[in-house]
């Protein structure tokens, strides 16, 4: 991150959860993400809610946003274009998601456990 403005939307972000678990859970992507030097992450808009994006190579290819309880996580369009996610892996890999209206793979976490497994997950398919 490496605006003041993009560090109130991380801010928001974790404003919007209301749950320790999902807390806990927040913390771990966001550490674990920016902990890994060959993605880029941003905290942006996305719509009326701030959401934190995982980009490798310039492409949006993860992202979450956080609602009371729980992160909803999104496995990204671009992601599956480029070939560093498969759809039919990633629906093996987090059966209780779904495939969304664009074609996109929506997760919910409620814990540290369920974001580990995201975690462990993503940053082996994209580094």
């Amino acid at each position: 991150m490496t605006s003041l403005e993009e560090l109130d939307r991380f801010i928001a972000l974790y404003g919007s959860l209301e749950n320790h678990d999902a807390k806990r859970a927040f913390f771990m992507l966001v550490v674990g993400f920016l902990s890994c030097s060959s993605l880029q992450c941003q905290a942006g808009p996305h719509g009326a809610f701030s959401d934190f994006r995982v980009l490798k190579d310039n492409q949006n290819c993860f992202a979450f946003k956080g609602a009371r309880d729980r992160l909803t996580c999104y496995f990204r369009n671009p992601a599956f274009n480029a070939g560093f996610f498969d759809k039919r892996e990633v629906v093996a890999k987090f059966p209780n998601g779904e495939i969304v209206s664009n074609g996109e793979y929506k997760l919910f976490v409620r814990d540290a456990v369920q974001a580990n497994a995201v975690l462990d997950f993503v940053i082996a398919k994209l580094t």
